[in-house]
């Protein structure tokens, strides 16, 4: 998505610059190859911790979870090292059947109007085609 912000950054990324100063680079141990577990692509384990999540500009999209700053602690977990290429996720769908939400409800979210209104106290939603 290009950037008509000003900020220098996507809606989605952090711009090139930034990424340095998001966590220390030293704490994260370097890739290593998951061979012979089924998954060829080299991983690294991101440390447990907190980070602050939430649309601080009022641009966010309730439906997606996106509004107000809060923090939000996560588990340590494992990440490819490098971008997933369409190879690999023309792989994985052959190997397991998997349909994106895009694929399933006729939408590709997110984005405005992509998602029904929410209902407060309600725990019904419409998705857009189907009746």
């Amino acid at each position: 998505m290009p950037d008509t912000s000003g900020r220098g950054a996507s809606c989605c990324a952090p711009a090139r610059g930034e990424v340095g100063s998001l966590f220390q680079l030293a704490s994260v141990p370097g890739p290593r190859s998951d061979r012979g577990s089924g998954h060829d692509v080299s991983a690294i384990e991101l440390p447990a911790g907190e980070f602050r999540m939430g649309d601080a500009f009022g641009e966010g999209y309730p439906d997606d979870a996106e509004g107000p700053v809060r923090t939000v602690a996560v588990e340590s977990f494992r990440i490819d090292a490098t971008a997933v290429t369409n190879a690999r996720v023309a792989e994985f769908v052959r190997a397991t059947g998997y349909r994106t939400e895009a694929e399933r409800y006729g939408g590709s979210p997110p984005g405005p109007g992509t998602r029904p209104t929410s209902r407060p106290g309600t725990a019904v939603s419409v998705v857009p085609g189907t009746s």
